[in-house]
């Protein structure tokens, strides 16, 4: 624009143009300084800048990380800046929305049932719910025992009268007849899964904790998965069935025993300690380095929060926001502190943010 002639309006047009459309406008670019042998560059300070600003505010840098940006090699103006960035209401915004795609809750629009009240409404309604539940659960300090194990509920007028029986103001409530239980206990969480319209809401339920929570990859499956006569068999019953089966029951092992857990649930999320088959076993177990058994919702939330599997992959999670790519062999020194992190007390969640800005992955990138 500088070498366009003064009052020379297509000049000046056709260089706002060029800028709009130049790859550096558009995305977020990555060149990094003096790159080492096996690929790895320094991230210069502006673009660790823009790399922490989006990790942790989903946005562009402020004034203050700008004005410092060429301080940021030095560990510990990174890390003043981090901890001042998680002192924000964006940082906590953030946070919230990331919890929400990690668990579909954001999809929940997409989701169909055949109840007559699951309409836009009550979806708007369960993800308020879950944001206040979120926002409330993840404020300092934050942990991912809180996530699990916060018997909360934020029931407004529309979720007391189709889901809860109890509230109608929105405001939080502890909820203390072990229906609620965390972040799986709640109608957003328990409305998403499964998107479609299905019998088998503990396979759907506990393949998402298995994906979304341990990390784990399970393959589809490669036989029938009808029931060719279910008779008088309960839900629980008649999915042992799959565990009975060899050729299920390598999978649905890891995924129905999550999922009786949440057997007192229907697909939108009401609580009901029988059904028509009696009184709901919701036992259960989780099988990670060991079986670990539960007796009820409660005590699952209790298993999963503990679990260092889970905290793991938190800590994964974590590590894909932050670099927007997987970790892998070369990562696991940086990985490391964060993991050390969560897995103490109650899994500090901001204490791990911070131990992934420090890492030697979060401050280079690749050269592939």
């Amino acid at each position: 624009i500088s070498a366009c002639l003064v009052g020379s309006e297509m000049c000046i047009r056709d260089s706002i143009e060029a800028v709009l459309q130049s790859p550096n406008f558009l995305y977020i670019v990555e060149f990094g300084v003096e790159q080492e042998p096996g690929g790895i560059a320094d991230l210069d300070g502006y673009e660790l800048a823009t790399r922490l600003a989006f990790f942790l505010t989903d946005t562009t840098p402020d004034r203050a990380l700008l004005d410092a940006a060429e301080s940021l090699d030095d560990p510990e103006v990174l890390r003043s800046h981090a901890q001042r960035l998680m002192q924000t209401d964006a940082f906590l915004d953030a946070l919230v929305d990331a919890h929400l795609h990690l668990t579909h809750i954001s999809r929940i629009d997409d989701v169909s049932r055949a109840e007559p009240e699951f309409d836009d409404e009550l979806r708007a309604s369960m993800k308020t719910e879950a944001r206040s539940f979120l926002e409330e659960v993840l404020v300092d300090p934050g942990t991912v025992e809180g996530l699990f194990v916060t018997p909360l509920a934020f029931p407004d007028e529309r979720l007391a009268a189709d889901i809860y029986g109890f509230g109608g103001s929105g405001e939080g409530m502890l909820v203390d007849d072990g229906s609620r239980a965390g972040l799986l206990t709640l109608p957003a969480f328990l409305a998403s899964s499964p998107p479609i319209e299905s019998e088998f809401e503990p396979v759907y339920r506990g393949n998402a904790v298995r994906a979304r929570l341990l990390c784990d990859t399970l393959p589809p499956p490669t036989v029938d998965t009808n029931f060719p006569d279910a008779g008088d068999l309960s839900p629980r019953e008649r999915l042992r069935q799959h565990q009975q089966d060899p050729s299920c029951a390598g999978c649905h092992v890891l995924m129905d025993n999550i999922g009786f857990g949440l057997l007192n649930y229907d697909d939108l999320g009401r609580f009901s300690q029988a059904d028509a088959f009696g009184p709901i076993d919701a036992s259960g177990y989780v099988l990670s380095a060991e079986e670990v058994e539960f007796a009820d919702v409660q005590e699952m939330g209790a298993v999963l929060s503990t679990l260092p599997q889970l905290r793991d992959c938190m800590a994964t999670q974590l590590f894909r926001l932050a670099t927007a790519r997987e970790p892998d062999d070369a990562d696991a020194g940086s990985l490391a502190p964060v993991q050390a992190a969560l897995g103490e007390g109650g899994g500090d969640i901001r204490a791990a943010i911070t131990q992934l800005v420090l890492s030697e992955s979060f401050r280079t990138r690749r050269g592939d």
